[in-house]
């Protein structure tokens, strides 16, 4: 998997992240193309990339300039640029995602977090603002809406898909100290919306007197790497520390205020995630004999719902001669407690045994084949060490990458199986057997990575 770490030592904003991926690699001319798509013809913009020197370390500059550059949009009239773009759903979906948390946090300080979840739980992509709340929307994005925050948005969403990357990662957050002008008056450091959407990810002291995170900073990355705040183990929002990871790439973004003692640059790694193949779970154990089919069905639906890792039910000869089940599941550490309630809640057992189980797990990659069928994807799982996406012929995860992970021949592929539901799907469409579209997305993958 081709992740990218982002090392927020000196904070971030939306310009320092588009310029670290420039300087890792992705391209200027590509940028600007894509970024045409997305931007009126009727605002005037330039788009300036150049190499500046920051306390020593080379570093990208990324600047939006013209006189349209810092026009004011609401919210609703960024959300409709956005979904009128002919991009990809890809950058589509992930940009509104963005602009959501922003607006979310904005309306949270503004008006009350019961407004805000309100109105972004029911359309998610599109918050409006009710009659009772006019103004609400210029109150929102007062400094943030703009062709500026536009740009930012989907230039970092566009320029992590084209380099490939399927997972990002960061680094804890520096909590400065001081004040900012806003339309509103002088607020403190870090900015209340910024602050906002960073719950749950560590932060670190810092004694600069200066806004080194940005809200729209904030709001990409907490937003990309959100997917792993419950992961204790990846570093997101927890920790803060860079994974297992083999580099390929580097990338310095540069910011627009000079410190005095430190760089004030945005640092991206990109690289190859190298999962761990050993860990440890928790298996809960209970024996029933009083309850019926339907119930235990329904148990399982709802144990897999709360995040077991596996739930087993296994007919077994009760004590009395009577006919039962023995119920297994599989359990994260933090988990045991939650699915040990539901089992209480939901089954008439009195008791249920629980012991650590060590894991030996092959590395696991998902890989898309193109198939005569479409693109299937393929779970492929490695022995000792990076489940590295495969081939150069094999579809990456995200359509449009240009680079691809190094293939270490020493990981050997132990399995590779073909999603069932995607193979289902396919088989439905095009009328032929299951076990026909399994076979021949098996040959296609084992042909493909022998060329």
């Amino acid at each position: 998997m081709k992740i990218a770490y982002f090392d927020c030592f000196s904070g971030v904003g939306g310009d320092m992240i588009i310029a670290s991926l420039l300087d890792a690699g992705l391209s200027f001319n590509r940028l600007k193309a894509f970024l045409n798509k997305v931007i009126p013809d009727n605002i005037s913009i330039t788009l300036k990339y150049s190499a500046v020197d920051k306390c020593g370390i080379r570093a990208g500059r990324f600047l939006v300039a013209g006189v349209d550059v810092d026009k004011h949009l609401s919210f609703e009239q960024l959300n409709r640029l956005i979904k009128r773009a002919p991009i990809s759903d890809i950058v589509k979906i992930s940009s509104l995602k963005i602009l959501t948390r922003l607006g979310r946090a904005e309306a949270t300080i503004h008006i009350g977090r019961r407004f805000s979840q309100i109105s972004a739980d029911k359309n998610p992509y599109n918050l409006r603002v009710s009659a009772s709340h006019r103004g609400v929307d210029k109150v929102h994005l007062h400094e943030l809406g703009s062709v500026d925050t536009l740009i930012d948005v989907v230039g970092s969403v566009f320029g992590l898909q084209e380099l490939g990357i399927e997972k990002v990662y960061v680094s804890a957050f520096p909590l400065t100290h001081g004040t900012i002008k806003t339309a509103h008056g002088d607020y403190p450091l870090p900015a209340p919306a910024t602050l906002e959407m960073l719950k749950g990810f560590r932060l670190f002291h810092s004694p600069i007197q200066k806004e080194l995170v940005t809200p729209t900073g904030a709001a990409i990355l907490s937003t990309l790497a959100d997917c792993g705040l419950r992961n204790a183990n990846c570093g997101i929002g927890s920790a803060g520390l860079m994974p297992a990871m083999q580099v390929s790439a580097i990338g310095y973004g540069a910011g627009q205020i000079e410190l005095p003692n430190q760089p004030n640059v945005l640092r991206v790694i990109v690289g190859d995630l190298i999962l761990d193949t050993k860990d440890t779970v928790w298996a809960l154990e209970t024996n029933i004999d009083d309850t019926t089919p339907q119930v235990m069905g329904y148990l399982s639906d709802k144990l897999f719902s709360a995040g077991a890792l596996d739930v087993m039910i296994i007919p077994a000869q009760m004590k009395k001669s009577r006919p039962g089940w023995l119920l297994q599941v599989l359990s994260e550490p933090d988990e045991v407690t939650r699915l040990e309630a539901i089992i209480f809640s939901e089954t008439p057992t009195f008791g249920i045994r629980k012991y650590p189980v060590e894991r030996t797990k092959l590395a696991r990659e998902i890989v898309r084949v193109k198939t005569r069928y479409g693109i299937i994807r393929v779970k492929v799982g490695r022995l000792n060490g990076s489940a590295a996406v495969e081939a150069c012929r094999l579809q990456p995860t995200m359509v449009g990458s240009n680079s691809l992970p190094l293939k270490l021949p020493h990981h050997k592929v132990i399995t590779a199986t073909p999603e069932y539901e995607d193979c289902k799907k396919a088989a439905q469409k095009h009328n032929v057997p299951l076990r026909e579209v399994i076979l021949h997305t098996t040959k296609t993958r084992n042909n493909e990575t022998t060329k």
